[in-house]
């Protein structure tokens, strides 16, 4: 079975889903053929994105679809004063100059995962709640979630699950939200800025702005 999933899971939320429906073979699928440095998927690298587009999805999502949907790379774009849409995304993707765009810890919307749950069957890790200024979800408007509430665990979600899976230090399935106060309407509409980035151009992010 080849798991589906909504457009805006970051690409290890794929690599994930593969994982657990037994298309891939673990986090670490050994790319054959590859020097030792370069020998594992590993999808915040883009020669993992290129591997996964042609042995996982066979082209029908490429590299460029999988940057453009399933990463923050687009994001780039609006605060760079070139025009150029492939190569800056790519160049940028390669050198890894998103960590000041990222959220330290992992970040998911309950209302969301409850949603692709029911649609494709798990959650999903969402780039638009990755982004380290933004810490509401703009769809739902609601505090964003970062740690296992079970009392005395507390820890960071976990990478190596999908969101509404067992937190492996404990098993516990509950979730606790950031602690941002009032959400004002100047909030909302400053991290919908960041997230409509996502899928097109904000003059307003640009530097010279």
């Amino acid at each position: 079975m080849i798991p589906t999933f909504p457009s805006g899971a970051t690409a290890r939320s794929l690599v994930l889903a593969f994982v657990q429906a037994g298309r891939l073979s673990s986090l670490n699928q050994k790319i054959v053929g590859r020097p030792v440095k370069e020998a594992f998927v590993t999808p915040n690298r883009l020669r993992g994105l290129a591997w996964l587009a042609e042995h996982v999805f066979f082209e029908a999502l490429t590299q460029h679809d999988l940057l453009l949907h399933h990463t923050v790379a687009p994001l780039y774009l609006s605060l760079s004063r070139s025009p150029s849409r492939t190569s800056d995304m790519s160049g940028w993707y390669q050198d890894k100059s998103d960590v000041f765009l990222r959220a330290h810890r992992l970040r998911l919307c309950p209302q969301c995962v409850e949603e692709d749950t029911g649609k494709f069957g798990c959650g999903h890790w969402r780039r638009e709640h990755q982004i380290s200024s933004v810490l509401i979800c703009t769809k739902h408007l609601t505090p964003l979630h970062e740690q296992c509430a079970t009392p005395k665990c507390g820890a960071s979600l976990s990478k190596h699950v999908l969101p509404g899976q067992p937190c492996p230090s404990c098993q516990g399935t509950g979730t606790s939200s950031l602690s941002i106060g009032p959400i004002s309407r100047g909030y909302i509409a400053y991290c919908k800025l960041f997230t409509d980035a996502l899928i097109m151009r904000i003059p307003e992010l640009d530097p010279d702005n």
